[in-house]
């Protein structure tokens, strides 16, 4: 990917937030901003019960 986007041509990332996909951005492009996936965080919040029901 690296190859393919270099990167001072990638402003973000947006991934949810796995551990192995946090790791490899912080290696692969140190210098790039990494955000997380609201519909990922709703979606994990909703399985954990920590806002009542969230329907997506």
């Amino acid at each position: 990917m690296k190859n393919r986007f270099p990167e001072g041509k990638i402003q973000k990332i947006v991934s949810d937030e796995d551990k192995a996909i946090i790791g490899a951005v912080k290696r692969v492009f140190p210098e790039v901003a990494h955000s997380f996936c609201v519909f990922h965080q709703l979606k994990n919040v909703s399985k954990e019960g920590g806002l009542g029901t969230i329907q997506i």
